[in-house]
């Protein structure tokens, strides 16, 4: 799920796009289920028969003035679990937080009402992450809630949380997860599987829709950041007013016109005398 980070969004070109960014991980999981079903017996150790159903960018919102989460690739196998896949190329803050929320909006999309809380189907929150979310350098991080008492003794909620972790030198896991992370570092496939994704990648990089799809996509980030840059600049131009300074001053410190400005101060005057 992608979060604004305040920064400049820089993209990269469609033709440079791998499997670590976010556009080219939901399309590839999207149209290639079968990749889908061998990443999530990989990661969570659990034998997948088959995908039944697979959403990219699957938006939920709670209520109409709720904090709402956009899943990156969400899907459910034959046996009823529900998975949630994040590419996480940065690790950001409270990330073990926002497994918590995103479980809970999981929770939420498969509970409706009437229904029993047994009916809950088991769900996988995973973070595959190319910085190390912990700094303890496991390739995997596995979470499921236990008893502090008696540690052996589960919740048996059906909610696991996973960090993969794409650097990573410790723990026991299969040789075919330490070929996919060695992958998402190198871009070089060293077994079927990372060379299917690779593949699957370099069909991606072809299709003139998706490349269409990705070019409007850029645009949008692009107006959006402009007019974060422009409601930036506004509100320091209020704030310069509101501290009485000149309009010749303003100007020189915004580069922007005597009108532009005394504009400014009338619909701040406005507004002040609307909430007044």
């Amino acid at each position: 799920m992608s979060e604004s980070s305040g920064k400049s969004i820089e993209l990269k070109k469609f033709e440079d796009l791998d499997f670590t960014d976010d556009f080219m991980f939901c399309r590839v999981l999207e149209y290639h289920p079968e990749i889908c079903r061998e990443l999530a017996e990989l990661i969570t150790g659990r034998k997948v028969t088959k995908i039944v159903s697979v959403e990219k960018q699957k938006p939920i919102k709670p209520t109409s003035d709720g904090k709402g989460v956009r899943f990156d690739v969400y899907f459910s196998d034959e046996g009823s679990r529900v998975y949630d896949f994040e590419m996480q190329n940065q690790v950001k803050k409270n990330l073990p937080r926002r497994t918590r929320y995103y479980q809970s909006m999981v929770d939420f999309r498969n509970l409706k009402r009437g229904i029993d809380y047994k009916e809950l189907p088991d769900s996988y929150i995973v973070f595959i992450c190319m910085e190390d979310p912990y700094e303890e350098s496991y390739y995997r991080y596995t979470f499921e809630e236990t008893c502090s008492e008696k540690p052996s003794l589960k919740m048996g909620d059906g909610a696991w949380k996973i960090f993969i972790n794409a650097k990573g030198t410790e723990g026991d896991v299969p040789e075919d997860l330490k070929e996919f992370l060695n992958y998402l570092v190198t871009k070089k496939p060293g077994n079927r599987l990372t060379k299917e994704i690779d593949a699957a990648v370099q069909e991606a990089r072809k299709d003139e829709e998706w490349r269409n799809d990705y070019m409007f996509l850029s645009e949008m980030y692009e107006s959006a950041e402009e007019k974060g840059k422009e409601n930036m600049a506004n509100q320091v131009i209020d704030n310069m007013l509101r501290d009485n300074l000149s309009i010749e001053k303003i100007c020189a410190y915004s580069g922007k016109s005597k009108d532009y400005i005394e504009a400014r101060k009338k619909a701040l005057k406005d507004s002040t005398l609307v909430g007044a």
